[in-house]
């Protein structure tokens, strides 16, 4: 009684197509980023009765393919609240020896080259010097070695805190006063949803699906990528207006609720299938390829 098919991904989609032509049912490709015009075309994503990224900016290149928009679709990553409410101790702080008045700045990621540590890094060496400002670097990856070398370099190792893989991300955000990401590219960018969860303010770079997350002056900061003196700029900013974090982080905190919440996702996912499952099964078979070709039919003219 399989109604739909959703494939979670690019690599299963390819595999997924024949099936679904075979047996007419409706596919539904969720892309959680963005992918290159060969891996478009090759993992066959175009076939897709219905692509649903996790961002607008996910399948913006595929209506540049020539893909009709009603084939698009966006929903939100959701986030389970009552994860997030197994609130810590509230030691953490404490732990790593930063005093309750410092300003605490948070990244949590993968330590890798897109996710921009370096940048945020170089931004925070520049910060105003004497003030009691304190980084936290939440996540691992193969870039860690690279960075805690260039805290030493830019002599800002005493305030830069590698956390690495967090069990606990709520007692991070709890020490947090700031959010910051420096992305140089970005489905999304779940961090910040999350710490808007915590009332939390973002400075954030404008890359990718991050700025349908952070509204820009209403929720958080927004900044060009690879510029430390911008990043730097915007984190001041902040650091030098409690006020003004204050605001930005009640409006996070609606906004997180209102738009990224898992319920909202799942409600999202229910609708979208029972819609394809909707779809005349006629229209699905082999013979309703044709209706997908125009993408191919462009990369083959160039028109």
């Amino acid at each position: 009684n399989i109604r739909v098919l959703h494939a979670n991904g690019a690599a299963p989609h390819q595999w997924l197509v024949p099936v679904a032509r075979a047996t007419r049912l409706p596919l539904l490709a969720h892309l959680h980023i963005d992918y290159r015009r060969r891996s478009r075309f090759v993992c066959l994503l175009h076939q897709s009765t219905l692509l649903v990224g996790v961002s607008r900016q996910v399948t913006e290149d595929f209506l540049r393919d020539g893909m009709a928009a009603e084939r698009t679709h966006t929903i939100y990553n959701g986030i389970d609240f009552s994860r997030l409410e197994r609130k810590g101790d509230g030691t953490l702080r404490h732990y790593l020896g930063i005093p309750q008045d410092a300003v605490v700045i948070t990244a949590a990621g993968s330590l890798i080259r897109r996710k921009g540590q370096d940048v945020l890094i170089r931004a925070f060496a520049t910060l105003v010097p004497g003030r009691d400002i304190h980084l936290l670097i939440a996540g691992e990856g193969p870039d860690r070695a690279g960075y805690e070398a260039l805290t030493v370099e830019l002599g800002v190792q005493s305030r830069v805190h590698f956390l690495g893989h967090s069990g606990d991300i709520s007692s991070v955000y709890q020490a947090t006063d700031i959010v910051a990401l420096a992305s140089r590219a970005d489905a999304f960018g779940l961090v910040l949803a999350e710490a808007g969860y915590f009332f939390i303010p973002a400075v954030a770079t404008a890359v990718g699906g991050i700025p349908e997350v952070i509204e820009d002056g209403v929720t958080g900061l927004l900044v060009p990528p690879d510029d430390p003196s911008a990043l730097a700029q915007a984190l001041v900013r902040l650091v030098d207006d409690p006020e003004q974090r204050r605001a930005l982080g009640r409006a996070a905190k609606a906004r997180t609720e209102r738009m990224f919440s898992v319920e909202r996702m799942v409600a999202n996912f229910h609708d979208t299938y029972e819609r394809l499952a909707r779809l005349p099964h006629d229209k699905l078979g082999w013979l309703g390829a044709d209706l997908s070709l125009g993408p191919y039919l462009k990369a083959i003219t160039g028109r």
